[in-house]
This record gives C-alpha cells, structure tokens and sequence, in this order.
C-alpha cells in the first residue's frame, strides 16, 4: 500500500502562515498536523510494515500551493459554494509559470518536504497449524 500523509514539520516556515489565512489541518481534512516515520510506525497494525519513505513538496510548491488555496477560499462562499462562476482559464495560461515557480524546489534539495508517502507491505500472517 502507498500511504500520502502531511510530514510532521514543527520548524518549518510555511504552516504558520497558512494557519494565520484559515488554512487548518481540519480545513484540509488532516485529524493530525503531520507524521514523520517513527509515528508512522507507530500507528500501523501488526498485519503492516513500513517498508520506506519519500518526502517531496518543498518549499516553493507548498507556498504555491497555499497562494493557490487561498485564492480558492476567496473565491467560494461561506457555504463553500462557487457560486455558480466558472472556473476562469487563467489558471491554464499561468500552468507554465506555476510549474516553473514549483521547479524551484530544486534549489534546496537538502530540506525535507511537507508531505510524506510511505509504501506499506503486509507482513505474513501466523496460521494455526
């Protein structure tokens, strides 16, 4: 199994500011503000191993992507509604630059990210004999 969770990053820059603009763990539908691999572990059945980690979004996709949510919270209504707009096509011209924006993340490669995927294997089960 693949597991996509938010890295448990106390330090890190970006989740103070997207708790000031209403960017929550619970607006985002997280029960928990991160994990980090130890945690991880910790909540896993008997029945599953950890097998590995990668972490990725650094810290010029997380800081589009919370532009990107911000915009999106703006622009729906206290019901969480459209409002019945259409979505504009300028998120399609401005792709390029968005994607160049986010390639940044190229330039620290020594941090680690804010989101986490671990892949889990099923550990083999005791029968009775």
């Amino acid at each position: 199994a693949i597991v996509n969770v938010p890295r448990l990053k106390p330090w890190g820059v970006l989740p103070p500011l997207r708790r000031a603009v209403g960017l929550t763990d619970a607006w985002h539908g997280h029960v928990h503000a991160g994990y980090d691999e130890r945690s991880l572990r910790a909540l896993l059945p008997s029945t599953l191993r950890l097998v590995g980690t990668r972490d990725y979004v650094r810290f010029f996709s997380y800081a589009l992507d919370t532009a990107l949510n911000v915009a999106s919270v703006r622009g729906t209504a206290a019901d969480g509604s459209s409002n019945g707009r259409p979505v504009s096509g300028a998120a399609r011209r401005l792709y390029p630059a968005m994607r160049a924006f986010a390639a940044l993340d190229a330039l620290v490669p020594f941090t680690r990210g804010y989101m986490l995927v671990a892949t889990l294997e099923r550990t083999a089960v005791a029968t009775d004999a």
